[in-house]
């Protein structure tokens, strides 16, 4: 996209910042719209991958995994990992924690 070879991409609200940087002639000239759904004026369900975290059978820690893996699905990690990241949160209870970020959709602010 930064190279206008592709006019559409489906990203994390924050793609268009990686796009930018690259290419910083197309600030203010990029815009987001959600993934169409199955009927007009429905967006689409997407995922954008990563979301499977496992703990392996012969992990050397197996509780210290555990910790780890509940703080980082925790509410203070994800919220500091979407802003961070301009990824999008694990609950929609977390929607509030990118609002500011341009490509966030009107009902997260």
């Amino acid at each position: 996209m930064a190279k206008g070879q592709v006019a559409q991409v489906i990203s994390t609200p924050g793609g268009a910042n990686v796009v930018m940087e690259k290419n910083p002639g197309l600030k203010g000239k990029l815009g987001f719209f959600p993934v169409p759904g199955k009927t007009a004026g429905t967006p689409g369900a997407v995922f954008t991958g990563g979301s499977d975290l496992v703990i392996p059978t012969a992990a050397g820690h197996p509780d210290e995994a555990v910790t780890f893996i509940k703080e980082l699905t925790g509410d203070a990690w994800q919220k500091k990992l979407a802003v961070a990241m301009s990824y999008v949160p694990n609950r929609t209870t977390l929607a509030s924690a990118v609002a500011d970020d341009p490509g966030a959709p009107p009902r997260w602010r």
